[in-house]
């Protein structure tokens, strides 16, 4: 029909081309025979055969396809293993299938080939079933599912029932769900068969293109493509499932718990025993010196201890994976022992009688140290295998024993002062504060080494309580020792917090609650680290002002080595008419009052910490004022003649000028001056520092009184510079102002009555003008120059000129 009008069309328009219509008539028949070409061939590829088998697999497939989308019902009765069986098993018949359908196609054996295309859908849905049952199982495993409520009707007979009364009633039934951490176990598997189902679907269409046209080589390398994809999903599909078996996860978590409490407990054990030893090793001793009564009894307390501790060290020993941890653990608890047998022998032989241990005492002491140090290796061994491990028990234990020391009763009078455990506190504390900051960095990087971090921070912790005892006790007042033992206890308490959390985080890393748990305790620990230096720099105002005073004069020091380069530089100029005189007073009266604040400094070091601090104050304020006077005077005094210069000499105790020493200017003589004042000062301030609150015959206090000795000198030496600069620098002027003398003690003679001497003649007049002359040209060369020297000559040949004029021009009265 379509090709009748077609030709129709062609023969009305060759008889009239030029009709408006045809060539529209035309094009719309040769459209239509093209259509109806194209729905005979579609017609006959359906018509092939296999056509009709592969159309039916992928209807199936995407049937089943559905089971993968959201798998939270039973899809059958299969257990976990069956459906492992049941993949494995239709892996098996797919493969074959899969290489019937390539072999039947290359051949065009078309029966053989539906066969296989029939063969190749029912292992692909047999697959999905079993891995969407699996997929199921493991989700509703997960400890995160929970099960749905029983159904008011069963959902397996509406399954068998009619499809319109099954989507009626769903709404009558809840089945199990689970949340979204079940999903997230069952994804690998429902993912991988996903996969599958999609890499068959294309692997089937080319089998269907390959039934009509097997000699198409572009098809066969579709087909291996998606063949090689097929056998990459289910091996991975086989691979999940044996991975995410129902329980395996949970039962390896139960492993590693009972484990971890097993060797925590161990080690708590062992720790425990280890701390007991270590505690009778001194009352032992002090048995065995002296006391008879006790000392059966301590002995028999500690032998007591020590089945439990090796029993303790093997079991740890055998729970640890690494050979040289084993080999250390029990290499020092062997130490251990043999050490406790040596002191105990020598503890025989002593007896208790003090005339018998005066002759073991040498050996009863260096028993009792080795046994010491043993016990100590040996907790440090343990303290870091925990802490390797993520047991943090036995580090808690050691923080809230550190803590209850602080309110025990002082064991001895302090050997130090308030400063040398101070400086030693504040050292650990910053040490504290590195190591919080290095647990909230590693949290997120790095959660196996927060065992090890918080194992140094449990040993900074101790070795703050250590100085905090007889820090509290040497403090100005009680009110601040106790002060500082309270911000002390605060702090461990909240590393206490912050070791538990580390431990918690080391063994679940992905937790993110316990994480932010952890930095939380972080930020008020490094909160109570500051409270606790507040605590110390408030019990120590008058050390801290030195401190800070020290600071400033190495600044002063640093600010005066910068002038003084300009000033080698020559641009250290005057910026205003002023003289060195105009400053000379304020340079004398600054440096007499630094004498002052010297004198104060050293008789309050020993005195009260608030008196401490004013005087160390008061003496930055001062060097400060003559830092910047020096400096101002510095900046008038001008290049002098390098040939004339000044430099030091030592005379005796004493740094003086010297005249005449080549290189170096007014202006860096004078600053250097002030600099050496300058440097003597911060030593004196760090003497200060190290003398405080300690004894007359302290060596401390002696090198304080050096200290203050240079000062003096120092400043001595920077008033006689003072006053050999001011000399150097006006003696020009000083000649200057004794030819004005001259001169007018000579006009004065002029207009005397006096007779000459003698009467010139005109001549000799006129010779005397050019000394005038002379000594004006030597005026105009000084004035340029502006060297001394040039203007003590122009000031002397002045003198002699007019001099002589006036003896010339007098004549005697008549």
């Amino acid at each position: 029909m379509s090709s009748s009008k077609l030709l129709l069309a062609a023969k009305a328009l060759s008889a009239d081309p030029t009709a408006p219509n045809l060539k529209n008539q035309l094009a719309a028949a040769a459209r239509a025979v093209t259509d109806s070409i194209n729905q005979l061939i579609t017609m006959c590829i359906q018509q092939a055969s296999g056509q009709k088998e592969c159309d039916n697999a992928l209807r199936e497939l995407e049937a089943v396809k559905e089971l993968l989308e959201n798998p939270i019902q039973a899809v059958n009765d299969m257990s976990y293993f069956n459906c492992l069986d049941s993949v494995m098993e239709n892996s098996k018949m797919l493969d074959e299938s899969m290489a019937g359908i390539s072999q039947n196609a290359k051949n065009s054996k078309l029966p053989e080939f539906r066969e296989s295309v029939s063969a190749a859908s029912k292992a692909l849905c047999g697959l999905t079933e079993a891995a969407a049952q699996a997929a199921y199982l493991v989700g509703v495993s997960d400890l995160n599912s929970q099960a749905g409520q029983q159904g008011l009707v069963d959902p397996t007979q509406f399954a068998r029932a009619n499809q319109a009364i099954q989507m009626a009633c769903q709404n009558l039934v809840d089945p199990a769900s689970t949340q979204s951490q079940g999903c997230r176990t069952m994804e690998p598997i429902v993912s991988s068969a996903k996969t599958m189902l999609e890499s068959s679907s294309g692997l089937i269409q080319t089998d269907r293109s390959l039934a009509v046209n097997p000699k198409d080589p572009l098809q066969w390398s579709v087909l291996a493509s998606h063949s090689r994809t097929v056998s990459d999903s289910i091996k991975k599909l086989i691979t999940n499932m044996r991975d995410k078996a129902p329980g395996q996860r949970e039962c390896d978590e139960a492993i590693d718990i009972l484990n971890r409490c097993m060797q925590e407990a161990l080690h708590n054990q062992m720790i425990t025993a280890v701390q007991e030893i270590n505690n009778l090793i001194e009352p032992v001793a002090s048995a065995a010196w002296a006391e008879a009564s006790q000392l059966g009894h301590k002995v028999s307390q500690m032998a007591q201890y020590f089945e439990p501790l090796i029993l303790a060290a093997i079991g740890a020993a055998s729970k640890t994976p690494n050979h040289q941890q084993q080999m250390n653990l029990l290499d020092q608890t062997k130490t251990l022992a043999e050490s406790a047998l040596q002191m105990l022998y020598t503890t025989k032989e002593a007896g208790g009688n003090p005339k018998q241990a005066a002759q073991t005492q040498e050996a009863l002491e260096e028993a009792v140290q080795m046994m010491k140090e043993a016990a100590e290796d040996l907790t440090t061994t343990l303290n870091e295998a925990a802490s390797a491990a993520g047991v943090v028990g036995g580090m808690v234990d050691s923080i809230t024993q550190a803590i209850n020391q602080l309110d025990e009763g002082p064991v001895g009078e302090p050997e130090g002062t308030f400063v040398d455990y101070q400086i030693t506190m504040v050292k650990m504390a910053k040490a504290i504060a590195v190591t919080v900051q290095e647990m909230v960095t590693k949290s997120t990087t790095n959660p196996d080494e927060l065992g090890i971090l918080a194992n140094q921070l449990t040993n900074d912790y101790g070795q703050l309580v250590q100085e905090a005892k007889p820090v509290a006790l040497t403090a100005e007042t009680e009110e601040i020792g106790s002060h500082i033992k309270c911000r002390v206890q605060e702090l461990g308490h909240g590393c206490t917090t912050l070791v538990t959390k580390a431990g918690a985080l080391q063994c679940s890393p992905s937790d993110a609650y316990t994480k932010k748990e952890l930095i939380e305790s972080a930020c008020k620990v490094s909160k109570k680290v500051s409270h606790v230096l507040a605590a110390l720099q408030a019990g120590n105002r008058g050390t801290q002002a030195c401190i800070t005073a020290a600071s400033a004069v190495s600044g002063i020091i640093a600010d005066l080595d910068t002038t003084i380069m300009f000033a080698t530089a020559g641009i250290l100029n005057q910026e205003n008419s002023e003289t060195f005189a105009d400053h000379r007073e304020g340079i004398l009266k600054t440096a007499r009052a630094l004498v002052e604040d010297t004198k104060v400094l050293v008789q309050n070091a020993m005195a009260n910490q608030e008196k401490l601090a004013q005087a160390a104050q008061s003496s930055v304020t001062t060097i400060t004022h003559l830092a910047e006077v020096v400096k101002l005077g510095a900046a008038i005094l001008g290049s002098e003649d390098p040939e004339t210069q000044l430099g030091w000499g030592v005379c005796g105790e004493q740094r003086l000028l010297i005249v005449c020493v080549k290189g170096l200017e007014l202006r860096v003589v004078l600053i250097s001056a002030v600099k050496d004042v300058a440097k003597a000062l911060g030593d004196l301030i760090s003497a200060t520092k190290a003398a405080a609150g300690k004894a007359g015959d302290d060596p401390t206090v002696y090198q304080l009184k050096n200290s203050a000795k240079v000062m003096v000198t120092n400043v001595t030496s920077l008033l006689k510079t003072v006053k050999t600069v001011e000399d150097e620098a006006t003696k020009g002027m000083r000649a200057l102002e004794a030819t004005i003398e001259h001169i007018h003690q000579e006009l004065v003679v002029f207009s005397s009555p006096v007779p000459p001497a003698q009467v010139s003649t005109p001549e000799d007049f006129i010779r005397m003008t050019k000394g005038i002359t002379m000594a004006t040209d030597k005026a105009v060369a000084a004035g340029n120059s502006c060297r001394q020297e040039d203007v003590i000559a122009m000031a002397n040949l002045s003198r002699c000129a007019i001099a002589d004029m006036l003896h010339a021009c007098k004549v005697p009265r008549g």
